[in-house]
């Protein structure tokens, strides 16, 4: 059973602070979740974790903007979470961060989180998909080209799959035509000078239990993980909005940038009916990572 270290969040209302509780109880059926000691400093938390057994340590989300330290130590991986409304200027300024990973524990129901979990935990990025839903879920995979002169068929040919034209997702269907044109500018809308026979990119769907994981995995001459957090920041302005449209259309976006093979993968979770802000300033969850 994998082990969790589990920071309560003190700024949480009574009823809220209920609800959290109530679905890291339901993960104790599947994790072994050790709630931390209230009080810790930032140095005291690192030299406690680093003792620990921990895959994963979950803080709050105000404690991981404001300990620089945590986001990217060595040791059991530090993520934050936040389980009531946040917003936008709650944030400070862009961090300098190789990694930073905000989990939404306020609209996902349990499903979701634990969805959340098993990408945190997985052992190999090439099998994440089929790791998280399990050999049962329903998958989709196909190569883009650049020798395709209609490239643009790319998009029509993934919303031909047996995913995407049952019910499941009707509802959605306008996000994931926003969210996939997004991907398809990401590989043709600049001339990368790949070899014409080679792929530009691999997308991969996966379905199960009316939840999808979308991913594109594409090769990426300079963009780095730092680039990808600036553009996706809450309080930021910048020019690219190619990420931000992706993180708007989906319901939770995560993005791994490999500097030795210079590949960027961009993975989107998807579920029937999409989780909207209440307030049109409420940040939601992301996770950008630089992996070596």
């Amino acid at each position: 059973m994998k082990k969790l270290g589990l920071l309560l969040d003190e700024r949480l209302s009574h009823d809220r602070k209920k609800v959290f509780n109530r679905n890291m109880t339901v993960l104790k059926f599947k994790y072994s979740v050790d709630f931390l000691p209230i009080g810790f400093d930032e140095s005291t938390f690192l030299d406690y974790i680093k003792k620990s057994d921990y895959e994963v340590v979950m803080i709050p989300w105000h404690q991981y903007l404001t300990w620089k330290k945590a986001a990217n130590h060595q040791g059991p991986r530090v993520v934050g979470y936040f389980a009531d409304p946040l917003l936008h200027f709650e944030f400070q300024s862009i961090p300098n961060y190789q990694n930073f990973i905000l989990l939404d524990f306020y609209r996902f129901n349990i499903e979701e989180i634990e969805i959340l979990l098993k990408m945190l935990t997985i052992q190999t990025e090439d099998l994440e998909l089929i790791e998280v839903f399990g050999k049962k879920a329903h998958f989709y995979k196909h190569d883009w080209f650049s020798k395709d002169k209609e490239s643009s068929r790319c998009i029509d040919h993934l919303f031909e799959s047996a995913i995407l034209k049952s019910t499941t997702f009707h509802d959605r269907m306008e996000d994931l035509r926003f969210y996939v044109t997004a991907l398809w500018l990401s590989c043709f809308k600049e001339k990368h000078g790949f070899n014409i026979e080679e792929s530009v990119a691999r997308i991969v769907m996966a379905e199960h239990s009316k939840r999808m994981l979308l991913q594109l995995t594409i090769n990426s001459t300079s963009m780095t993980s730092k680039d990808v957090l600036k553009q996706l920041w809450p309080t930021g302005e910048h020019s690219t909005i190619l990420f931000r449209e992706l993180a708007q259309h989906s319901d939770f976006l995560k993005i791994f940038y490999f500097p030795d093979s210079r590949k960027l993968s961009i993975t989107g979770l998807f579920l029937p009916e999409k989780v909207s802000p209440v307030h049109g300033g409420e940040v939601r969850g992301f996770w950008i990572e630089n992996r070596i």
